[in-house]
């Protein structure tokens, strides 16, 4: 395991050595050894995105149900994107784009807006969560805002509904 520190404070960029042979390759998605987690209380999710292109995101979630993120791609190749939220952080308002694909993950510290984009078709994406899911808690960012400076790199093929009406920076709190 290689674990990277991103440009904002907080958020890792985790590789995973592969253990190749003639059937294919093995590597660990999760392992407890991580200081930097703590997934005691967690919920995992899957999603399933079908179109090169497609944009899931940028959602966060408030106290008391705020949430950290272990995500990764299990099939496909994804653009991640997240926006430091945190109102103390030195890194406050800045955001980071990178490319996840089987064996690297990306973990996001509470107080992030997450959201990412598919490179491929046919994308499955697994969230490791360190709270359950509260729709009242919920925020969510337009991923058109120009706080993100165009930061998915291919046109928007699909966006859901919620998405594509989020609201901007300056009314998502």
């Amino acid at each position: 395991m290689l674990v990277t520190n991103l440009i904002l404070k907080d958020a890792k960029l985790i590789t995973f050595l592969e253990h190749t042979d003639e059937r294919g390759i093995f590597f660990e998605i999760y392992n407890s050894k991580y200081d930097f987690i703590n997934l005691k209380d967690s919920q995992d999710n899957v999603s399933h995105t079908k179109e090169r292109g497609t944009v899931r995101g940028m959602h966060w979630q408030v106290e008391p149900f705020e949430q950290g993120k272990l995500v990764s791609v299990l099939k496909g190749v994804v653009y991640d994107v997240i926006l430091d939220i945190r109102l103390k952080s030195k890194t406050y308002g800045a955001h980071v784009g990178v490319i996840l694909t089987g064996n690297k993950q990306l973990w996001i510290p509470p107080g992030f807006a997450h959201g990412f984009q598919t490179l491929t078709d046919d994308v499955i994406f697994h969230y490791k969560c360190t709270n359950a899911y509260s729709k009242e808690h919920e925020r969510s960012l337009s991923p058109f805002d120009p706080i993100l400076k165009n930061c998915f790199p291919l046109d928007v093929t699909n966006i859901s509904h919620k998405d594509k009406h989020a609201p901007n920076w300056t009314n998502a709190g």
